[in-house]
């Protein structure tokens, strides 16, 4: 029996971040048992190019020199309609949802932040701050909003099946996306230090980072600094779990975080976080942090001294995080696309 063609559509890179590309890798190695899946990315670097290759073989590499709106005349040459194309990035607008549309192709848009009209046939926004009344769409969109369609790696579907106590606080947890762009990790870094018990100051950041060498020096400086990159995603949640506190945005992280559960120290350093921070704090599942950007340091050593004086709280917070992630949003998934297909 042939199974049906899923095509992913995503772009990023080490600069700018990977957040949409993580995400539908994470989607797509949901539907990889029961689908055909692949991925398309614009000019992938070597290293974006190895990172979809552990996920499918199947990578379509799409020219510069095509713009968006030739882009599906290239897709349809590789992968035709009828199959269902999944798009991840604020960059596809109105006009290529039409397209897709119009091509015969089934429609899926991974989204955050309600931004413009849908012609999707379904809306996955894995974020509890969104509603379905904020979204302009079709009569015939269907929406599947919150974390019960969490989109997870593997290893972290596995972790949100298992409970969690913590007895104490010593090992810290730190990332603030791939780029780092205004250099977080060395705030949370300074704020840790100073603070008696904490072991371990456990920071992932990009190879590729503009801060990179700064925080790897800080790491040659401080035995209690580790820095991680690259890390494979059974990596990162083995890491998670030798921690019990991180220190994080509300971006796609706060998923992974929620799924082994920790003590969640978690703010927010983009708009497009919001509508997932606000729902964090509205669940009851981390110690808000507010604007990472403008934060300052007797803040975050106070939050972090919060948590660790009180273990209670944060156990507390963990078992809500695995209410929150059941670790069955990628059977829900695989069903909803073969409802699709």
């Amino acid at each position: 029996m042939t199974r049906q063609k899923v095509l992913f559509r995503a772009d990023g890179n080490t600069q700018t971040g990977l957040g949409h590309v993580y995400r539908s890798l994470s989607l797509l190695e949901m539907l990889a048992p029961a689908f055909d899946v692949a991925f398309a990315i614009k000019e992938p670097s070597e290293a974006v190019r190895t990172i979809i290759g552990k996920y499918t073989k199947h990578i379509l590499e799409i020219p510069t020199g095509v713009s968006l709106e030739q882009e599906l005349a290239f897709l349809n040459a590789h992968i035709a309609a009828p199959a269902i194309i999944v798009i991840d990035g604020y960059h596809f607008d109105e006009a290529y949802q039409q397209q897709v549309k119009a091509a015969g192709y089934k429609l899926v848009f991974i989204d955050d932040v309600p931004r413009q009209h849908y012609y999707a046939d379904v809306i996955i926004n894995h974020g509890e701050g969104v509603k379905k009344e904020a979204y302009s769409a079709e009569s015939y969109t269907q929406f599947y909003l919150g974390a019960t369609y969490a989109l997870l790696r593997e290893p972290f579907l596995e972790a949100a099946g298992k409970q969690r106590h913590v007895e104490s606080i010593n090992n810290i947890f730190v990332s603030m996306g791939g780029a780092d762009i205004h250099n977080i990790s060395e705030k949370v870094i300074n704020a840790s230090l100073g603070i008696e018990g904490i072991k371990e100051i456990n920071v992932v950041i990009g190879s590729a980072s503009p801060h990179f060498e700064r925080i790897k020096s800080l790491s040659e400086q401080e035995k209690r600094i580790k820095i991680y990159y690259n890390l494979e995603s059974i990596e990162l949640c083995g890491l998670l779990k030798r921690c019990q506190l991180a220190v994080a945005p509300a971006s796609s992280i706060s998923f992974e975080i929620s799924a082994v559960g920790l003590g969640f120290a978690c703010g927010y350093s983009a708009d497009n976080q919001l509508g997932i921070y606000e729902g964090l704090i509205n669940k009851g599942l981390v110690f808000p942090l507010g604007n990472l950007l403008t934060i300052t340091n007797e803040v975050l050593v106070n939050s972090i001294k919060e948590c660790m004086q009180h273990i209670d709280k944060v156990n507390e917070k963990i078992t809500l995080q695995k209410r929150y992630i059941d670790g069955n949003s990628g059977k829900r998934l695989i069903n909803i696309f073969q409802s699709i297909g």
